[in-house]
């Protein structure tokens, strides 16, 4: 974890025109390691939802509907496999959450304020998101606050809340710092 206990909370009146002093001297690819939860969901969920299409294809004699059930199922996990954070990458003015379908963006002049957290955040539930397959990661809403945040975590320990200028909050992975 950072020394720099000042960094962490470091708002908008205490950079500069360039990146906030949290992620000074962090440039560089860091991958995502995923908790046991993850990856055992990994193996898991195709299992059950293999063993769902069957018990579907075997009970319904011979119909369209567990063919359209299946393929429901099966472009849903490969939506959920693709969406699944890989690397944080940090440059001199962004950072980057990279996943196979849709890489993030964040500028470092939309970064607000950053909150070291011990934990994903209380409270909060995937509305079009994910909760352990893989990760943590899509649309989430925070209940006690009903506030809306994207997350990006490969697991339930430490993050960072990026509080943006524009748009809603991002939460990503901080495994990477204590590297």
């Amino acid at each position: 974890m950072p020394d720099d206990a000042a960094a962490v909370g470091a708002g908008p009146d205490d950079r500069t025109d360039g990146p906030p002093r949290f992620f000074l001297g962090r440039e560089g690819r860091y991958r995502l390691r995923a908790d046991r939860l993850s990856r055992w969901s990994r193996i898991g969920v195709p299992a059950v939802a293999a063993g769902a299409a069957f018990m579907l294809f075997r009970s319904a004699g011979g119909t369209l509907y567990p063919f359209l059930a299946a393929g429901m199922i099966g472009a849903l996990l490969l939506l959920a496999a693709l969406s699944m954070p890989r690397y944080i990458e940090v440059t001199a003015g962004h950072l980057i959450v990279l996943c196979l379908l849709e890489p993030t963006i964040i500028a470092f002049d939309d970064i607000g304020s950053v909150e070291l957290l011990s934990g994903l955040p209380e409270w909060s539930v995937p509305l079009a998101g994910v909760w352990g397959f893989g990760g943590y990661y899509g649309y989430w809403l925070e209940v006690r606050r009903m506030r809306l945040f994207k997350i990006y975590t490969a697991h339930r320990g430490a993050c960072l809340r990026l509080g943006r200028r524009r748009g809603c909050d991002i939460v990503v992975d901080a495994s990477w710092i204590e590297e």
